[in-house]
């Protein structure tokens, strides 16, 4: 019993506690939903103040900005009226208050009396005019168009008319229609033979013509050739005058008869005349850096430089090769100028003082170059080509290192003397002693396989090249002697061969070369004690230019360079010692095979064996010779 008591009390505090829960969440959320609502009208009412007070603000800013801008214009027209009432008189300014008047009035009373309607049809009345206007005038021109082109076409008929008739009485359409029927391509018949040439010298055409089989061919009918380009100061001439023609050639009556030949006289650097110094220097420079010839330039010494141990200094290129390859360079400053021709340097005067040739003078090709603390890189300060003024074509300054002494002019006439049975030792002499010393005389760039890059490399090789007109020019079979076949092609010479090449005096092109000097085959000098010198030693029999005292200069043996230089084999180092003091002897008991050991012995053979020369004069020491006792000697035979 008790225990449902309490079970029943239970229950009934459960329910009451339930009900007061009830009705707190009740009142809760009452209060909850009266606080929302205020939130939110509150919320509104302050949107819509804001609202109204950024619409007041902004109905301010406009009437402020209103009135202000009312405010400007007013004072502009106030200004303005001001400004005009100083500035104009009153009869100006009356003038113009009378004409605002008037259209004032004017566009009044067209207000007031004129209706939209009345405005309607003055304007179509004005565009009935305008386009009336246009039509006539378009009209006119069509019509004037449509008579030029009725007047053209009558013109043209009449004209077509009388043109038939006239055809018809001449026969005209009988010879069209015989032209029309004969549709056959006819054949050519062969050319004929040339014709004589127009002029015997000076330039000339010849001419050779062909026939057709028919009167319809396709070709020419005539073709032309020049002839006779041979420059030509007349017919007759007196023997050895020399005169000088207008595009640069040197002409010199040969005979007899007396005919005038004409070349390209290369003439020895140190006879040039200062106005022909500065050409030929200018022209090298304007060839080596000028845009419009650097690029022929430097493929020109490129292809020497990538040729150089490729065979161009064996026997059968060297001497050939190198004659086209001074052409070339000398057709290339004559492109720049066409009074410059190359000129040389004849080493042999300076034998014993090579570095003081005016050749050297800053105002020619400058000086010897300034090394570094090593030895190296001894770049030309002086001159046209010093390292300010000028750069190879590598990009590097010009180098010169001078250093020993160079072949005389006696040792170079030995040279030229010998005999023709014994060429392959005269071009050994030229290839070796006479072409590779002086390259490294001078040394810097003439001692590397750039030496093209020099200017003085030109200079040394129309000298080499000179040595060897010498000697062909002493017979005709000197002249044809050589190692090399007709059709023997010169290495990357664009096809040329070694026979083209063979003759100075007719090289292609139709170029002629001749060098200047006193020497047999040389064009001849004014006489000076150089050059009777030379002409004496020319004169001379191998006996007595051997007996000439003379000094002794640097062989080949002690310039380790050179033979480094041009590839000279080395097996026979240890006989270059004994080769040098050798004259040449019939009896040597010496056998030599290799073109090392020839050219050594060679180089021997052209020093002195006199041991106790005396050279007392500075011509003396800078020739290496009694250059005096030679002029004097009258004793001359042969």
């Amino acid at each position: 019993m008790n225990r449902w008591l309490w079970i029943a009390c239970l229950v009934v505090v459960s329910i009451a506690f339930i009900a007061d829960e009830s009705e707190a969440y009740a009142r809760r959320r009452s209060y909850t939903s009266r606080r929302r609502s205020v939130s939110s009208y509150t919320a509104r009412r302050r949107t819509a103040y804001v609202a109204r007070r950024r619409s007041a603000y902004a109905a301010r800013r406009r009437y402020i900005s209103s009135r202000r801008r009312s405010y400007l214009r007013r004072r502009a027209v106030l200004r303005r009226r001001s400004y005009l009432r100083r500035r104009t008189t009153p009869v100006l300014r009356r003038r113009s208050y009378l004409r605002r008047r008037a259209v004032l009035r004017r566009r009044s009373y067209l207000r007031r009396r004129t209706t939209p309607v009345l405005r309607r049809r003055s304007y179509l009345r004005r565009r009935a005019v305008l386009r009336r206007r246009s039509y006539l005038r378009r009209r006119t021109v069509l019509r004037r168009r449509s008579y030029l082109r009725r007047r053209s076409y009558l013109r043209r008929r009449s004209y077509l008319r009388r043109r038939t008739v006239v055809r018809r009485r001449t026969g005209y359409w009988r010879r069209l229609v015989a032209r029309r029927r004969s549709t056959t391509i006819g054949v050519f018949s062969a050319w004929s033979t040339w014709s004589a040439c127009s002029k015997s010298c000076g330039g000339g055409t010849q001419k050779r013509t062909r026939t057709c089989s028919t009167s319809k061919c396709s070709g020419l009918y005539t073709v032309s050739r020049p002839c006779s380009t041979v420059l030509c100061q007349g017919e007759q001439c007196v023997v050895g005058t020399q005169r000088k023609s207008t595009n640069g050639l040197q002409c010199i009556c040969r005979g007899p008869p007396g005919k005038w030949f004409c070349c390209r006289l290369r003439k020895e650097f140190h006879s040039l005349t200062t106005t022909e110094r500065d050409a030929f220097i200018r022209a090298f420079k304007i060839a080596s850096t000028n845009t419009t010839y650097k690029a022929k330039y430097r493929a020109l010494i490129e292809t020497h430089r990538k040729n150089f141990n490729r065979g161009i200094h064996n026997k059968k290129q060297f001497l050939p090769w190198h004659r086209w390859y001074l052409l070339q360079m000398e057709n290339l400053l004559r492109t720049v100028d066409s009074s410059v021709t190359l000129p040389y340097f004849d080493w042999s005067v300076h034998s014993r003082q090579p570095r003081n040739a005016n050749l050297w003078r800053a105002d020619n090709l400058g000086g010897d170059g300034v090394c570094d603390q090593d030895g190296e890189n001894c770049c030309v300060t002086t001159g046209p080509f010093s390292k300010s003024n000028w750069k190879t074509s590598e990009d590097k300054c010009l180098e010169r290192k001078f250093e020993g002494t160079v072949p005389n002019m006696v040792a170079v006439q030995i040279a030229v003397d010998l005999p023709l049975s014994r060429f392959q030792t005269f071009e050994l002499t030229l290839r070796g002693t006479l072409h590779d010393g002086p390259h490294c005389a001078i040394g810097g760039t003439m001692c590397t396989g750039s030496a093209s890059d020099a200017p003085e490399f030109f200079l040394h090789h129309a000298f080499v090249d000179s040595i060897w007109w010498r000697f062909q020019s002493r017979s005709l079979s000197h002249r044809r002697q050589d190692f090399y076949g007709s059709n023997t092609q010169l290495i990357d010479a664009s096809g040329a061969t070694a026979h083209q090449y063979h003759n100075q005096e007719a090289l292609p092109g139709n170029v002629a070369v001749c060098y200047e000097g006193t020497a047999r085959g040389l064009i001849p000098v004014d006489n000076n004690v150089i050059s009777i010198a030379q002409r004496r030693l020319s004169l001379m029999k191998p006996a007595q230019l051997f007996g000439i005292p003379r000094s002794k200069y640097t062989s080949l043996s002690k310039r380790k360079n050179a033979l480094k230089l041009f590839h000279v084999p080395k097996s026979t180092a240890d006989k270059m010692k004994k080769l040098d003091g050798l004259l040449q002897s019939s009896s040597s008991a010496t056998t030599l095979t290799t073109p090392l050991d020839k050219m050594k012995k060679l180089d021997g053979l052209l020093q002195s064996s006199s041991s106790a020369t005396t050279l007392t004069t500075p011509l003396d020491k800078m020739t290496g010779f009694n250059l005096n006792g030679v002029v004097q000697n009258t004793t001359i035979s042969g």
